[in-house]
């Protein structure tokens, strides 16, 4: 018996694929990225401050070295800079996807994290401003191409929820099946494509990047995150119905996820509300004070990691764009070093409250009352060097002291800074997690001297969609309103072995699908029946109703209802 796989999504699949149509159709694209902003970025006049006046964003391409054999670095700001891109090139596959975690003694885990293929993505187009990478472009279209399923024919398809869109926690870097039954996750989905908007950002004349990230962005439901308009709760996690489980209340580093769903133009009016009501209304958030500190948190009872923070602050434009929140950054980052000197006898560039691996085992999220075994956190202080340049200085005394330093597994053996115990430095963290390093990279990206603030003021200004794209529907359905039904291409096309075929019917009917040769023979009948409204999505394998191979070439595919007939050609290649 012939299977083919019958699946009832919602809108954002269809969405998906009005922007995957044009990608397909895609055949040359203008690489243009010389951009030729001069020192500080493109509209630096009107948002850079004083402090940034000398720093090196988007310098041109006439500089470009490859990561592997980039010159020898000026400072040690450079040094630690250019050794931290490497990290994320060493946990990076051949598919473009990013590990987990880095074993420094064995090289990364086979165990994707979704939220460390976001901050991958950021950091190559760190790496392609400063000119330590020369081919960050098609890296990030091999990264989107396979988070949206374009590797499915060569046995990659990253696991996400059917029904919303969010992809599982953890991933298998090899096939992307489920990891560790990890659950689907909106922050690290919300990292993910934070990163894909940046890239879109920074590259805004490479219309592959731009329709890819789009695409990926579409594919979500950012609405079904929305626990609770009123108090602005989100939802962590989702069953596989797509129905939210687990909350949170802001604020915390979830406030990314607000911001994707506040922008959604699919919004029913729940994303903008819960936004006002919490993100957007910053003097409503709840707080906690230590010593003279006023602190931002999710539970006046306690307080939370530093990296919570630090978060939105790289990834989210409004965080970055309003004086109140940079003032409760500026707090956390006081509030980290008064923590340090009120509890323990460490010299003053020891601090930083941070989460990631625990040196003997383990992982915690190390928060202000929280931090059992003492450890200092450098990519914590790292995060805030935008805010205090001083805190690269005590990066410098870190490695002068040879404290939390330690050798990645490569020939080279290049040398980051990473946790270590105060109280016991000589036990070694085993590994290193992509997510939470990734401040490390930022922080030093964004000292004056190389990026500055400007290079994440311009780049999280994210150009989110606005509406649907009507240049790709059927030519007789020129209207913004959707009439009966409406057919859209198929995705990928070309395909093999298998394709999407996305529609829309506008009010219950039945409806009919088949698939034709290029000489009107009946080849497959995909689905005949009654449906309800909405949008809808067919899978084809590219097979006949005999359960055969169909040969390469051309084929026709019909919709047709009481009251409207459309079809389209998709293209299947063997």
């Amino acid at each position: 018996m012939v299977k083919f796989k019958i699946t009832l999504t919602v809108v954002f699949l269809t969405i998906t694929a009005l922007y995957l149509d044009l990608y397909s159709q895609l055949t040359v694209y203008s690489s243009t990225k010389n951009r030729q902003y001069g020192a500080a970025g493109p509209g630096a006049e009107n948002k850079i401050s004083p402090t940034d006046a000398g720093n090196r964003y988007s310098q041109t391409n006439t500089s470009r070295i490859s990561a592997t054999t980039h010159a020898l670095p000026k400072t040690l700001l450079e040094k630690l800079l250019i050794n931290s891109i490497d990290f994320y090139r060493i946990i990076r596959n051949t598919r473009g996807v990013y590990s987990d975690k880095l074993e420094f003694n064995n090289g990364a885990i086979s165990v994707c994290s979704i939220a460390s293929i976001g901050m991958g993505l950021v950091s190559l187009c760190i790496a392609d401003s400063l000119g330590y990478s020369q081919d960050a472009e098609n890296n990030i279209i091999e990264t989107l191409e396979a988070m949206l399923g374009y590797e499915k024919r060569n046995g990659f398809n990253p696991a996400r929820n059917m029904n919303n869109g969010f992809f599982c926690h953890f991933i298998d870097m090899n096939d992307g099946h489920r990891i560790w039954d990890s659950e689907y996750s909106s922050i690290d989905t919300g990292i993910l494509v934070s990163g894909a908007l940046f890239c879109k950002t920074y590259f805004p004349d490479n219309n592959k990047i731009r329709i890819l990230a789009d695409s990926l962005y579409l594919s979500i439901d950012w609405i079904s995150a929305i626990a609770d308009p009123v108090t602005g709760d989100l939802y962590m996690t989702f069953n596989e119905s797509g129905t939210g489980e687990a909350k949170t209340k802001p604020f915390n580093e979830y406030m990314i996820v607000a911001w994707l769903a506040k922008n959604d133009f699919r919004d029913d009016g729940r994303a903008i509300t819960s936004w006002n009501n919490s993100y957007g209304n910053i003097s409503g958030l709840p707080t906690k004070k230590y010593d003279q500190y006023t602190l931002l948190t999710d539970n006046p009872g306690s307080f939370v990691s530093s990296f919570v923070i630090q978060f939105p602050y790289y990834l989210c434009h409004y965080f970055r764009k309003n004086s109140d929140y940079l003032f409760y950054l500026e707090s956390a980052m006081s509030a980290d070093k008064r923590w340090w000197r009120d509890n323990t006898d460490a010299p003053d560039y020891i601090w930083g409250l941070g989460a990631g691996e625990v040196p003997g085992g383990g992982y915690h999220a190390d928060r202000i009352n929280d931090n059992p075994n003492l450890i200092c956190s450098p990519h914590i202080i790292a995060g805030f060097i935008p805010v205090d340049t001083l805190c690269y200085n005590n990066l410098a005394q870190l490695w002068d002291n040879s404290s939390g330093v330690y050798e990645l597994p490569t020939t080279l053996a290049p040398k980051i800074l990473w946790r270590f115990r105060y109280n016991n430095p000589s036990q070694q963290a085993v590994f290193v997690q992509g997510v939470d390093y990734s401040t490390m990279v930022f922080g030093l990206a964004g000292h004056p001297s190389l990026l500055g603030t400007a290079f994440f003021d311009d780049n999280t200004n994210f150009e989110f969609p606005k509406k649907y794209i009507n240049s790709v529907e059927p030519e007789n359905d020129k209207s913004k309103t959707p009439g009966p039904a409406v057919l859209y291409q198929n995705y990928p096309n070309p395909f093999n072995p298998e394709t999407t075929i996305p529609f829309y019917i506008h009010k219950t009917m039945y409806a009919e699908i088949y698939i034709y040769n290029i000489k009107g023979q009946l080849i497959k009948t995909l689905q005949n029946g009654e449906f309800s409204p909405g949008f809808r999505t067919f899978s084809w394998d590219g097979r006949d109703n005999n359960g055969n191979p169909c040969a390469g070439g051309v084929y026709i595919y019909k919709l047709a209802t009481d009251n409207f007939i459309s079809c389209k050609k998709l293209l299947l290649l063997r």
